[in-house]
């Protein structure tokens, strides 16, 4: 595997072919096991190459999509554009990892460790035929949502301290049980979300639109300035 990252480095001229090889390798050797204890070491390693940052300077948007990755370690990879459709990544190392504009449709995030990863103008909602991704209890601390598609997309019980959705839509988006302290949602829209049971201590919803929100239990103040909470303006936190 290290070799062919070598040349790829090398030789660019190869790279596109080498990636078929790698992308292909990985599915050819895919478990269906969700329960199995991680992927082998050569598929790590397949990936860890499609993943290097620089290793894919054309921007190539790598298939794969509707494997069963658990626990796969993905730290700082630069997984830009990838198809992960419907693909299982419970458990997985993401933490930094860039993952901007990737599909992530109906892809399983669950207990997934994401702190810092850029999900911007990712794509989590439902979509071609998938459900929107779940990310039930997963690290999510400082992540960047900036410009995603997250419509319906489940975060309970996820933490997500200083994550980032200014100016997102979010339409029946479930942040049931989770933490969001700090949470940036200054000009969001919101319709739908369920926030029961949430922390929201110092959430910011300055300028927000919220319609048909759940707040049962909701521990913590969040910030209400210049905020539409079902036609009526709140100035909580001016």
């Amino acid at each position: 595997m290290y070799t062919l990252d070598q040349v790829s480095h090398e030789e660019a001229s190869f790279r596109a072919q080498i990636f078929d090889v790698l992308e292909e390798f990985i599915r050819s050797h895919r478990t269906d096991s969700v329960a199995s204890d991680g992927v082998a070491a050569d598929t790590q390693a397949a990936l860890r190459v499609l993943g290097r940052e620089g290793a894919n300077p054309e921007h190539r948007h790598l298939k794969l999509h509707d494997l069963v990755l658990p626990r796969v370690n993905l730290t700082m990879a630069n997984l830009s554009g990838a198809d992960f459709k419907g693909t299982v990544l419970k458990g997985a190392d993401l933490f930094k990892a860039n993952l901007y504009d990737a599909e992530l449709y109906g892809a399983t995030l669950d207990l997934a460790n994401m702190p810092g990863v850029n999900l911007a103008r990712a794509h989590l909602c439902d979509g071609w035929g998938y459900k929107a991704a779940t990310l039930k209890g997963s690290e999510l601390t400082s992540a960047e949502f900036y410009g995603a598609c997250l419509r319906g997309a489940v975060f309970a019980n996820a933490k997500l301290l200083g994550a980032k959705f200014a100016g997102v839509e979010l339409d029946g988006v479930d942040f049931s049980g989770s933490d969001l302290w700090e949470a940036d949602f200054r000009n969001a829209k919101l319709r739908g979300v369920d926030f029961t049971r949430a922390r929201l201590a110092k959430a910011n919803f300055t300028g927000a639109t919220l319609r048909e929100v759940k707040w049962d239990a909701v521990e913590g103040t969040p910030v209400f300035c210049r905020t539409m909470i079902d036609g009526q303006q709140r100035d909580d936190g001016c």
